[in-house]
């Protein structure tokens, strides 16, 4: 399991990696960075719209975040 800062350089290495992005949005969101989990899930979906795993993270951590 990589850290943030190993997934952050993976992404500047690969920046049109949609998966990379969305394991970075796993990261800080278990960190507590919501902000950043979402904006990293939305730049996955920029990459690849259709990507399931991001449009799935993206919305449950939405649907968290309504409810706090």
């Amino acid at each position: 399991m990589y850290g943030v800062d190993s997934l952050r350089q993976a992404v500047e290495a690969e920046p049109f990696d949609a998966s990379l992005r969305v394991e970075l949005g796993d990261r800080l969101a278990m960190s507590g960075d919501d902000q950043g989990a979402l904006a990293a899930y939305r730049d996955a979906l920029g990459i690849q719209p259709s990507y399931s795993r991001a449009m799935s993270r993206k919305a449950a951590l939405e649907t968290r975040l309504e409810n706090h």
